[in-house]
């Protein structure tokens, strides 16, 4: 869901400063009545203790500072080098700025820093040029300049201040200096005519909101030696198509990208370890994330649901190399594929690795169960007090403690029974229910021993974990030849698990519902499971 809380902020601001900024300047105008400049019209004028002030299109005065005279002038006219009311300032080629308003003369530093102006608002028009003395811009200084299309930064600057340059709507590009290592937060947020970005190399972190709502933005260029990218930095940068990161960034803050409706690929690098949530968000349906195969990049996409393309293997954290489940000599040969891939999932637990056609226990199959149970969730299980009079064993009592199993009646669990194939078939269906794996009725023709690899389309019914047995999903009914043979309290769980694709057959059309059930079956059953979960 896209959250555009931002963007009515931005009215608000906006409002608020447009009101504000029609108030005079506080500077000598102490004795004279409300409103006494707007007699002279837009333009520069001088008032009687010799201060020269401007009047814009919108009704605002803007002193200049460093004016005055001991002597007033004789009349209202202008001096001699100001030019007319309604003629627009002129860029003075020579020394880069405009010939009027004197730029310099509305802007306060000290000790080299830009502090701010000295007029309200919508002061500068063009290109404003800093001077070469500044070496620090502090916050804010330049903020809602809203007719200043172009600034000039000298190259001895180092440090420009959060929100310096903040909706200077206007503003079409600026060039930063390679001095400058930081970005502060909101520096250039709401300059929606920018079109054209490039950060210098040096810089190694971009803050919060720093780009926030440029929408205009249609080029950027990260530096090399970024590592971090901020809060909501480029947030409803809505002209964005494609980005790639910088090879050391190492973290991607929240809301980062969020809602730059029209960006289709990022290119994320291995080197990135932190992925805030909502990075992305809004962007889930149109873009694909590009980066390599055990990333956090790739964890990133897969979590969110985001299109993932792999561009390499991760070195940072590359995935364990296949290894061959131990023993397998002495598996089924059309077993020992499908227990290699459990084996590499952590599914096989150690006591199981071995005699794996012989027939599993009911306690082996708890003893699988509780290993995909937490595989599939992420969740480590927790041991219910001892309720079977046979046994203390820790994975059948957490198995009873989520109701995968209920025992064998006069509370008992007989853990070393050998398991049934319709025994299997109601603890897989209660697993499923537990974990809230999704199942889903599928092509039931192949046979237990055909394939281990099973295709579930989407599910019909969603599956929420439960603590009891009766919270399973309908399932259709069996359609084995020996339906008749299958226990009244088994019947519906083989539906179940034969419907999604989890049991077969043993060919012939018959499910042999009291027939044994090996260790190698067990196993490739909770691969099966394990497969849906993913």
């Amino acid at each position: 869901m896209k959250r555009r809380f931002a963007k009515p902020l931005f009215a608000l601001t906006l409002s608020a400063a447009l009101g504000l900024t029609l108030l005079p300047t506080a500077v000598h105008a102490e004795d004279k009545p409300w409103g006494w400049w707007m007699e002279y019209g837009e333009g520069w004028h001088t008032d009687e203790d010799g201060y020269r002030f401007y009047v814009d299109g919108y009704g605002n005065i803007h002193w200049d500072l460093n004016s005055g005279d001991t002597t007033p002038p004789e009349t209202d006219t202008p001096p001699a080098d100001t030019p007319p009311a309604d003629t627009p300032p002129v860029k003075d080629p020579s020394s880069g700025s405009s010939a009027h308003p004197p730029q310099e003369s509305m802007l306060r530093i000290e000790n080299g820093e830009l502090l701010g102006v000295d007029v309200p608002g919508y002061g500068f028009r063009d290109t404003l040029v800093i001077p070469d003395s500044v070496t620090r811009i502090r916050r804010g200084a330049l903020s809602w300049q809203q007719r200043m299309t172009g600034v000039v930064i000298p190259a001895g600057v180092t440090e420009i201040g959060e929100e310096a340059f903040y909706k200077c709507d206007l503003l079409t590009g600026v060039i930063i200096p390679e001095g400058v290592t930081r970005i502060e937060r909101g520096t250039f947020a709401g300059c929606y005519s920018m079109t054209e970005l490039r950060i210098p190399d040096g810089v190694t972190s971009i803050g919060a909101d720093a780009f926030s709502s440029c929408s205009g933005l249609t080029s950027l260029t990260l530096p090399r030696e970024l590592r971090e990218i901020g809060e909501g930095a480029f947030r409803y940068c809505e002209g964005l198509t494609e980005v790639t990161i910088p090879d050391k960034v190492e973290t991607i803050g929240d809301l980062a990208f969020t809602d730059c409706d029209n960006l289709t690929k990022v290119t994320i690098p291995d080197n990135v370890s932190s992925i805030g949530e909502f990075a992305f968000s809004g962007l889930e349906d149109t873009l694909t994330i590009y980066g390599d195969t055990g990333s956090a990049a790739e964890t990133f996409a897969k979590e969110q649901g985001f299109a993932f393309v792999s561009t390499g293997i991760s070195k940072r954290n590359p995935p364990k190399p296949v290894e061959d489940a131990p023993n397998l000599t002495a598996a089924s040969s059309w077993a020992r594929e499908g227990l290699t891939t459990a084996y590499n999932a952590g599914l096989i637990p150690e006591g199981l690795r071995e005699g794996y056609t012989q027939t599993a226990t009911r306690a082996e199959f708890c003893a699988l169960a509780v290993a995909l149970y937490e595989k599939a969730t992420g969740l480590e299980m927790f041991q219910g007090r001892p309720i079977f009079s046979d046994t203390t064993d820790p994975d059948v009592l957490k198995m009873a403690y989520i109701g995968v199993v209920t025992g064998v009646g006069d509370d008992r669990f007989d853990p070393d029974g050998k398991l049934t194939r319709e025994q299997a078939a109601t603890m897989l269906s209660r697993l499923a229910s537990a974990a809230g794996i999704r199942l889903a009725v599928q092509d039931t023709s192949a046979t237990e021993n055909e394939s281990v690899t099973v295709t579930v389309q989407a599910a019909q019914t969603e599956v929420s974990a439960s603590e009891t047995v009766g919270s399973r999903p309908a399932a259709a009914s069996p359609t084995f030849a020996d339906n008749g043979d299958i226990s009244s309290w088994a019947f519906e769980a083989v539906g179940l698990v034969q419907g999604s694709g989890i049991m077969g057959g043993v060919g012939d059309n018959r499910f042999d519902p009291q027939g044994e059930y090996t260790r190698e079956q067990s196993i490739l059953t909770m691969l099966r499971l394990y497969k849906l979960a993913k």
